[in-house]
């Protein structure tokens, strides 16, 4: 479902929402079951950036590690533009489940954020959030929707606010979840697992993939149209994606099976 506000006066750009700075106004175009849990868990690694490195976190385009004023400790993240930084849960999780979202975020020009949350359905749920020049928390725990199993996260830049950078930092991002009780007692049983290098790439790109029970490797394009199938099994699994064969674009690589998926995100240069 395309989302999109409609605006008047002061025109800002966060992700896929235009807003005007004095009134907003949303337009859609377009249009449980209960599991045993332990006490809540962080689902992101690396949420304050401390490892002075992104990773696990990805991007779009201009997302880095700064020591600019950071929330907390000697890093966070910072943007200038309107792009995207991401990270996929380790493990997908019940939307149920899902206690809170939270993070710290500023822009000096008091611009606008979308924070979304991504579900193994390829569908995603959001939030506007409006920064001000000074650190704040923010709670985008609304943009959950019950049902689902949420994937993982991604937070925007934004563009348009005025004549100084569109500059925007983070720090200090959670999505705390209440973990079924058989994944956090049973950690030596194998988990899916997706990861690929380099995410950014012309040539081949090495994907490696895990899963206990079997499975497909999906490549979508950005408009969630399927391409092709990869790999189809189950264990553990290397294969090579030949970017030859592809226009330059954003593309979506997904690890699908029974009871879930993972899915991350791929740029064709």
């Amino acid at each position: 479902m395309l989302m999109m506000l409609t605006v008047l006066g002061q025109v800002i750009t966060t992700g896929g929402f235009t807003i005007d700075m004095g009134e907003v106004r949303l337009i859609a175009d377009g249009d449980q079951a209960h599991v045993a849990m332990v006490p809540a868990q962080e689902m992101l690694q690396n949420p304050g950036f401390e490892s002075g490195s992104l990773t696990p976190w990805y991007t779009n385009a201009s997302w880095t590690i700064s020591t600019i004023f950071p929330h907390s400790g000697t890093y966070c993240a910072s943007d200038t533009g309107n792009y995207w930084i991401r990270q996929d849960f380790a493990q997908p999780v019940p939307s149920d489940s899902i206690v809170s979202i939270t993070l710290w975020s500023r822009q000096p020009e008091n611009g606008a954020q979308a924070v979304e949350l991504f579900y193994d359905d390829m569908s995603y749920t959001y939030v506007i959030l409006f920064p001000t020049g000074a650190w704040q928390q923010f709670d985008a725990t609304s943009c959950i929707a019950t049902g689902k199993t949420a994937t993982g996260l991604r937070v925007w830049g934004y563009v348009g606010g005025g004549p100084a950078p569109d500059s925007t930092y983070i720090d200090d991002l959670s999505v705390m979840a209440n973990v079924p009780a058989e994944v956090a007692e049973n950690p030596a049983v194998p988990q899916r697992s997706l990861s690929a290098s380099p995410s950014v790439f012309s040539g081949l790109c090495r994907v490696s993939c895990t899963t206990p029970g079997r499975a497909r490797l999906v490549l979508y394009n950005a408009q969630g149209a399927r391409l092709s199938e990869l790999w189809a099994g189950e264990g553990s699994a290397e294969v090579c994606l030949d970017g030859e064969g592809l226009c330059p674009g954003i593309y979506i690589l997904r690890l699908e099976g029974q009871g879930g998926g993972l899915s991350t995100t791929l740029i064709r240069r």
